[in-house]
């Protein structure tokens, strides 16, 4: 992991340049441990039938297939590399992928574990602090964006790279929702366990090991989104002419154990996590599928009150019957 000169020429976008030559070893374990993470997924996803979790898969596919680019450029002369060369440009895009689609896949989760045991009363913004119906949107949308202006400033969609700091304009937006989102999912895991906790033993265990699977996957997003705003700072700071070696840890830019303690590391943890406490094994099979039809289950929820309500109704006019004919057979006796 030999480092790259400083003083070389200033690339076009800071996304895009090591200044580092990546190591061969890490990168083929990188590789392996992803691919089975994506074979571990994938399996689980077909064997639940969780359809949306089957994202999960792509995520850890991705990721191995950014790794085989970095061996493939860790295999590369650094006289033969550039800027936008194939697998320089393919390897950066595929390993900023994964953060927001397990952004993604958690904040689905989340919803589903709200709609499976908070009661419909207590389903309010004052509770979850989002929109009842719209608890994934809420936070997918401002990654969306974030992750297109990241994507932009990556330079790749455009002729003429785009400045810098719209690069780390996404990258502080994709920190600020994950850091929301775990602070959401922090607070549910506390004030679920008081106000709502289900009856059914299965149920709450189930529901208490997935609300600590996400906590801890949360967390762990919200620090590789803290690591990303900090990779770009570092990059910008070596980036300019001259470069600024005050600029925040630039140890982040030029060596390369951070961005596998920080950035991978942490992916590789969220994707084991979700795996040993998958959804699939604890939601019940209408929140599992892709889309959460938020709609025709508070249909189903007021038909199932209404039922109860029924039960409740002949069970009362049953017991008073039953107490009339006791009256009856009392008197005919008496």
């Amino acid at each position: 992991m030999g480092r790259r000169g400083v003083t070389a020429p200033r690339p076009a976008s800071i996304q895009l340049f090591p200044y580092y030559t990546p190591s061969f070893d890490l990168a083929l374990t990188g590789a392996i441990v992803f691919g089975c993470l994506a074979a571990v997924h994938g399996w689980l996803a077909f064997k639940t039938r969780t359809v949306y979790f089957g994202i999960s898969s792509k995520a850890a596919l991705t990721m191995t297939i950014g790794m085989i680019l970095r061996i493939v450029f860790a295999t590369t002369p650094a006289e033969n590399v550039t800027v936008f060369s194939w697998p320089f440009a393919a390897m950066s895009l595929l390993l900023t992928m994964p953060g927001s689609i397990v952004g993604l896949v958690l904040m689905m989760t989340q919803t589903r574990l709200t709609w499976w045991i908070t009661p419909a009363q207590d389903r309010t913004l004052g509770n979850l602090w989002v929109p009842p119906m719209y608890q994934s949107l809420f936070f997918a949308t401002p990654q969306a964006v974030a992750d297109a202006i990241g994507f932009i400033g990556s330079g790749i969609l455009l002729i003429r790279p785009a400045p810098p700091h719209v690069a780390s304009a996404g990258a502080v937006m994709d920190m600020l929702v994950w850091m929301a989102l775990a602070g959401v999912v922090l607070r549910y895991a506390v004030i679920s366990r008081r106000r709502w906790p289900p009856i059914e033993r299965s149920m709450r265990d189930g529901s208490r090991r997935l609300s600590l699977a996400l906590s801890v996957s949360a967390v762990l997003l919200a620090i590789r989104g803290v690591t990303q705003v900090l990779e770009r700072d570092a990059a910008a700071s070596l980036q300019a002419d001259p470069p600024l070696e005050a600029g925040a840890l630039p140890l982040l830019a030029t060596e390369e154990w951070p961005i596998y303690a920080f950035d991978y590391l942490p992916i590789a943890a969220i994707l084991v996590v979700m795996a040993v406490y998958y959804p699939g094994l604890y939601l019940p099979r209408r929140l599992t599928g892709f889309r959460l039809r938020t709609v025709a289950l508070v249909r189903e929820e007021e038909e199932e009150n209404l039922c109860r309500s029924a039960g409740g109704t002949s069970a009362d006019g049953l017991s008073g019957g039953m107490d009339l004919e006791e009256g009856g057979k009392t008197k005919l006796d008496g």
